[in-house]
């Protein structure tokens, strides 16, 4: 083994110095997709949200602590929204198991200026 790492450093130090040199190929940095902006949304109202996201595709109600919530699901429901006192407050976004992901990525998915939204990325 130590006789043909010898062989191999010699022989690479042989080259003359005008041989062509292969460079790695660029790799282009990594785009994240961006399913849903949650801080573009958080807060807003069911127009609002419409004009973001689209018309929803489905409602139904959420009953809480004796309150009954508007459940709105966009994005043939992949993102689901409920609203309490007429703002996108709970935002669940599904099937996300086919995009890359890291820890880094739930700072940014929260909202600086909305302490009590509630964000569930259901992978």
């Amino acid at each position: 083994m130590k006789h043909l790492l010898i062989a191999l450093a010699l022989l690479g130090a042989c080259q003359p110095d005008d041989a062509p040199r292969i460079e790695p190929a660029a790799v282009p940095p990594f785009q994240p997709a961006v399913v849903v902006n949650v801080p573009e949304i958080a807060g807003r109202s069911e127009a609002e949200v419409a004009q973001i996201l689209g018309g929803p595709k489905e409602r139904s109600t959420a009953m809480y602590e004796g309150r009954t919530y508007p459940v709105l699901y966009y994005q043939e429901g992949q993102t689901e929204v409920i609203y309490v006192d007429g703002k996108a407050e709970w935002i669940s976004v599904r099937n996300l198991n086919h995009l890359p992901f890291s820890p880094e990525a739930l700072p940014a998915s929260a909202s600086p200026t909305r302490a009590n939204l509630h964000l569930a990325i259901l992978l």
